[in-house]
C-alpha cells in the first residue's frame, strides 16, 4: 500500500504531456491523482494503457499455450514408446526460463520391481 505522502500530482497542459506522465507514473507504479480538468482524459488514457497492456499479456499466454502443445505433441508422437515411457495427452509442460528453447514434458516411466534392487525377491 501507498502512504498518501507519496502521491504525484499531475498537471500538464497538453494530452502528450498528460500521455508521458501517466504512462511514467503507471509503468513505475506510484500512486497519482490529476486535476479535475483532466479526468476524462486520464480515464481514456488509463484505459487504453491497461487494454494495451492486457491484450500484450493475453497474445503471450496464447503462445505459451501453443508452445506447450507442441513440445507434448512431439513428445507424444516422436518419444512415446508403449508400456515403457508414455506421455498422455494433457501432459504438464513446463517451459524453461533460462534460454526458452526447451521444456520437460511430464510423462509415465514403467519401472520393474525387479529392477529395484531393495525390492528384488
Amino acid at each position: 500500500m501507498f502512504d498518501k505522502t507519496e502521491t504525484t500530482t499531475v498537471t500538464a497542459s497538453t494530452d502528450d504531456e498528460l500521455n508521458s506522465a501517466l504512462t511514467y507514473l503507471i509503468k513505475k507504479k506510484r500512486p497519482f491523482q490529476v486535476t479535475n480538468g483532466q479526468y476524462g482524459a486520464m480515464k481514456i488514457k488509463l484505459a487504453k494503457f491497461h487494454g494495451q497492456e492486457l491484450q500484450r499479456r493475453l497474445k503471450k499466454v496464447r503462445a505459451e499455450k501453443e508452445k506447450r502443445q507442441a513440445f507434448r505433441q512431439y513428445a507424444r508422437e516422436q518419444i512415446n514408446q508403449e508400456g515403457d515411457l508414455e506421455f498422455d495427452k494433457d501432459a504438464m509442460v513446463s517451459l524453461s526460463d533460462e534460454d526458452g528453447r526447451g521444456a520437460y514434458v511430464e510423462c509415465w516411466k514403467w519401472i520393474d520391481q525387479d529392477d529395484v534392487p531393495s525390492l528384488r525377491g
